[in-house]
């Protein structure tokens, strides 16, 4: 434990959950946060965009320190979410946001295809009704590619897709102005990151709002580089910092760094203003509560430091320290911390629905139907957990087995997006 987590704790012997919190997250919160100041200085932007919902906790963070420390940075936080942000854009390519809206990997109902782009009830029993199918098609790849020709030729679903996307971009284009995207200062995204999509999508957006700027983001991780823009990330890179991507578990990463409000649905005009629509409130308040006092605990006592002589040489310092304790929780939990952070709710899909504990409860066979062995041989698993480590710390009967499963399966993932980053550079995608 760090000289910062020995000041904030409280004399009385903290509960489990804020101590798991003090000494396994705050470290890498407030690493990567000093690290996003850091390059805002060296690089000369004067206005950070902290995205929803990952980049709350970093811009509470930031924002105590820029004011502490008398840094000549603005800190703002963007509503948004990939829902929010795709669906303006649909209007403009009809027949690929229908593939996008059917998935490639994960096969969705034709219920969900319809209100994921942004159809309302009547709209989808009117297309469901001229379709002559129920929301329950697409339940499989077959029956996707089928579904995709279906939709292309139904004018009334291809008619109400254009409609409610250029009604959602008329939002955003209002939101993004409002908040002062283009009105010249230097800017740039700070977010978790992973495959690079959301600074793509909002570099498309700008686009049609005739931005002339570069976008920049600066993310924790990044696994693929986007195709728009410049970037930066602080614990691992597109093809490299493999060990560091072998260790992280995205889904984990999110849930237990989310903001305690719900996900950004849309925008609306209220006075004069450009408001966010959000969805409903993350379960299990309490918890998610307990951890947010720990990280303004953690702030307020950050901040009382005095100002590092140089901030992304301190984020260095504690990068590989507070990435060593992070990654423990993340991939080889105790049962304690399993069952804690275990509880919270997180979903894939872009808009809500869906949402599951992070650890799924799953049995001995499913646990070893996500090894990389089984996957091999017999394809994606029947059912899966957002966070197999903290699954099979609860509910496998040998889990450093599994850990060490599950080891291979990230190991895996970061060869493969590695050789994938290697031939893009090769064949001039990037």
């Amino acid at each position: 434990m760090d000289d910062t987590q020995k000041e904030f704790l409280p004399l009385e012997p903290p509960g489990a959950l804020e101590a798991i919190t003090a000494e396994k997250l705050c470290p890498a919160l407030g690493a990567f946060t000093q690290w996003v100041l850091g390059n805002a200085l060296k690089e000369g932007v004067s206005r950070l965009y902290f995205l929803a919902r990952d980049g709350w906790f970093p811009y509470g963070l930031a924002r105590r320190l820029c004011a502490s420390w008398g840094l000549p940075v603005e800190c703002r936080y963007l509503f948004g979410s990939r829902y929010a942000w795709r669906l303006p854009l649909y209007h403009l390519d009809v027949p690929r946001a229908v593939n996008v809206l059917c998935g490639k990997s994960k096969v969705l109902s034709l219920e969900t295809v319809l209100r994921q782009g942004g159809l309302t009830q009547q709209e989808r029993e009117e297309v469901l009704g001229k379709l002559k199918l129920d929301g329950e098609a697409g339940s499989c790849l077959k029956e996707r590619v089928w579904l995709e020709e279906q939709l292309l030729n139904c004018s009334s679903f291809c008619a109400c897709l254009e409609h409610r996307s250029r009604k959602a971009f008329s939002g955003l284009e209002g939101y993004l102005r409002q908040e002062g995207l283009l009105d010249g200062a230097s800017w740039a995204l700070v977010d978790s990151g992973w495959m690079g999509s959301t600074q793509e999508t909002l570099s498309a957006v700008l686009e049609q709002m005739d931005f002339q700027g570069i976008v920049r983001g600066y993310y924790a991780g990044l696994y693929r580089q986007p195709r728009q823009g410049i970037w930066d990330c602080f614990f691992f890179r597109p093809g490299r910092d493999l060990a560091f991507q072998a260790g992280m578990e995205p889904s984990f990463f999110e849930c237990v760094f989310s903001a305690p409000h719900g996900m950004t649905v849309g925008y609306r005009q209220v006075a004069g203003r450009f408001l966010p629509v959000l969805g409903k409130l993350p379960a299990h308040g309490e918890t998610r509560g307990k951890m947010a006092g720990v990280f303004r605990d953690y702030g307020a006592c950050l901040a009382k430091r005095a100002l590092p002589g140089d901030l992304c040489s301190q984020a260095g310092a504690e990068r590989f320290p507070a990435w060593e304790k992070l990654c423990q929780v993340m991939t080889r939990p105790t049962w304690e911390e399993a069952k804690l952070l275990g509880e919270l709710t997180f979903s894939h899909r872009p808009l809500e629905g869906g949402e599951a504990p992070l650890a799924v409860r799953l049995s001995e066979e499913e646990l070893r139907s996500n090894h990389a062995s089984r996957r091999m041989l017999q394809g994606p698993p029947v059912r899966t957990s957002p966070w197999l480590p903290g699954s099979a710390a609860l509910y496998g009967k040998c889990p450093q087995e599994h850990f060490q499963a599950f080891q291979r399966v990230r190991w895996a993932r970061a060869a493969v997006h590695a050789i994938r980053s290697g031939a893009r550079k090769i064949y001039g995608e990037e």
